[in-house]
């Protein structure tokens, strides 16, 4: 059998009562598909066939009683899961609106065989506690309708005019009086960071005392030059350059030779009063 498009299962549903067309659009059925999915850890590809074949059931496109061999060959290919799963979806979201029209339950057909050979019975344990199998209901419960309760009035109170107090006057604050700037100096030179301290006139060095004593002047002619005389050495004293500077030059004695009478004139002294141009 073909499958059918959308346009063909749209008319279909226009056909349906409002009970059965509220259930393609209601919020509930996808919440609780949703639901399945997460709890079988279905992909959404496989939650999207999951709510197609819960749509082709209500359809009448695929009969109740082979939902379990639907979700076996497309959405779970365990049989113990696919069991658990038709039997949830069948008891939770198609069984309340197909209730009038379908089987009670979903069962799956099972071929006939032969009669198996009964197996003994185990013995039953009273005092383990049968744990019974528990089914989560999704469906939100409708909130209560409360009554409505009395509205109370409470009566109008007189409104009593208290006195109006006038506003306190605004001070505008007075702006500061400017005070004439404080004149400048007159700028000064600038101090020398150092001092120097006035000229002075160099003071002459000391002068020297000369030595008591004297080597004796020798009378010689006087075309011949005399030689250097030479002085003591007085310590602490100025050189003889510098003597020679500062003092002047003194008068030169030609002294006579000892043992010569002084009326008689040494051979090699000229008596320059007796030269006649000869000389």
């Amino acid at each position: 059998m073909s499958e059918l498009t959308r346009e063909e299962k749209l008319k279909m549903i226009e056909k349906l009562p409002p009970r059965l067309q509220e259930f393609f659009y209601s919020e509930d059925a996808g919440a609780t598909l949703f639901y399945f999915g997460r709890k079988y850890n279905l992909p959404d590809e496989k939650v999207h066939l999951l709510s197609k074949l819960a749509g082709d059931v209500v359809l009448k496109i695929v009969p109740a009683t082979s939902l379990v061999q639907e979700i076996n060959s497309k959405i779970l290919p365990d049989v113990q899961a696919a069991m658990n799963l038709a039997q949830e979806l069948y008891t939770e979201l198609l069984a309340p609106i197909l209730s009038p029209q379908a089987a009670p339950a979903a069962t799956a057909t099972q071929p006939k065989t032969a009669p198996s050979p009964v197996a003994p019975s185990a013995a039953v344990d009273r005092y383990r506690e049968s744990i019974p199998s528990r089914v989560v209901n999704l469906r939100k419960p409708a909130p209560p309708i409360a009554a409505p309760q009395p509205k109370i009035e409470t009566p109008l109170q007189p409104v009593i005019s208290k006195p109006v107090t006038p506003p306190a006057p605004i001070i505008k604050p007075t702006p500061p009086v400017a005070k004439p700037a404080p004149a400048t100096p007159a700028p000064q030179p600038p101090k020398p960071s150092f001092y120097f301290a006035p000229l002075k006139k160099p003071t002459p060095p000391p002068m020297a005392e000369k030595p008591i004593f004297k080597l004796p002047l020798i009378e010689a002619s006087p075309h011949e030059i005399l030689a250097k005389k030479l002085e003591p050495i007085v310590p602490n004293g100025p050189s003889p350059i510098q003597q020679k500077e500062t003092s002047a030059p003194g008068r030169q004695f030609i002294l006579r030779p000892p043992g010569m009478p002084p009326t008689e004139l040494p051979h090699d002294i000229l008596d320059l009063r007796k030269d006649k141009g000869e000389f």
